[in-house]
């Protein structure tokens, strides 16, 4: 007798907990769904309220954590996944959530670690990939960050799907930090092919043009984000610096003084400011500009370098007066 009332118990307990965790899996589709359906935040509550019920589901942990990176809740997403790999280091797909976190979070070297773990096991991710990439960006390790980037593209074009335009966007500021301003131009082109109206990759595309001397081209893109953005400072600047580079100085250091009305401790729009002065032979400006932007940021190397340009030669025309 006592053996069969263990036997009812055990399979009362074995069935309470079988439609406890049908009821969760049932929960945790409607959160996917949820989530598929853009509904974030209704998505995380639904996981939260698993998780608190049963804090060792490591499926709705790691449902969880891809919730929290997509509004932006970096600390809770390193959490959960923390939370998984401590129950079950195996689960290759809490090191892809914590990759991801870490790379918002700037942990970029843990980053690496964690999304090369995961790319291991599933290299055709194109998401990790970028994600690694742009961590490499941050490192400065450019060579590795071109070949996640290109990575990325070329498995959305293998999957016959459009690689998102941030891959191209990426690897086009990748190539300007390697000074591969001809590669970065025909990235750029696709992006702006996508979006005709893409601010970033019309200023790319315009300091690219001007680094190759091709001002007219440089000019082109860079009166196109003053339309589109009349107010920026960026989209001033960098037309500034398209004036300053094809010998236009005067109007160079109009497009700068809009730019210093609207953020006077821009240290990059004295120090560009004083080099149009500089070409000017207006020491006195130039001089003024460069001692501001040294104040604001005391190790500019190339405004340091101008600055005593501008001092050998005041030093040199004295000489001669």
């Amino acid at each position: 007798m006592k053996k069969l009332l263990s036997l009812i118990i055990l399979l009362i307990c074995f069935s309470l907990a079988f439609s406890q965790t049908i009821s969760f899996e049932s929960e945790i589709k409607e959160a996917q769904t949820l989530f598929e359906n853009s509904e974030f935040l209704s998505s995380a509550n639904i996981l939260e309220s698993v998780v608190q019920k049963d804090p060792k589901n490591t499926y709705a942990l790691n449902e969880l954590g891809v919730v929290y990176l997509k509004i932006g809740k970096y600390d809770d997403a390193e959490n959960c996944a923390n939370k998984v790999i401590n129950l079950d280091r195996t689960i290759k797909k809490s090191y892809y959530v914590r990759g991801i976190a870490y790379y918002y979070l700037g942990k970029y070297k843990e980053s690496v670690k964690d999304l090369s773990c995961f790319l291991q096991f599933y290299p055709q991710k194109t998401d990790a990939l970028n994600s690694r990439g742009g961590a490499y960006l941050a490192l400065e390790k450019y060579n590795l960050a071109e070949k996640d980037f290109s990575s990325a593209i070329n498995y959305s074009l293998m999957m016959n799907s459009q690689s998102p335009a941030v891959y191209y966007s990426n690897r086009a500021y990748t190539f300007i930090k390697m000074k591969k301003f001809p590669e970065a131009i025909k990235d750029l082109d696709i992006c702006i092919k996508l979006n005709p109206n893409d601010l970033d990759s019309l200023v790319k595309r315009s300091y690219s043009y001007n680094q190759l001397g091709k001002y007219k081209e440089a000019l082109a893109d860079a009166k196109k984000t003053l339309q589109l953005t009349p107010n920026s400072e960026e989209a001033h600047r960098n037309y500034g610096e398209v004036l300053l580079s094809s010998g236009d100085y005067e109007n160079a250091i109009t497009e700068f003084s809009i730019v210093l009305n609207m953020a006077t401790d821009d240290a990059l729009s004295y120090y560009l400011r004083g080099c149009a002065y500089a070409k000017l032979n207006d020491f006195q400006n130039a001089m003024n500009d460069f001692n501001k932007s040294l104040e604001l940021e005391p190790n500019n190397e190339n405004c340091i370098q101008a600055k005593t340009l501008i001092l050998n030669e005041i030093e040199t025309f004295s000489k001669k007066g």
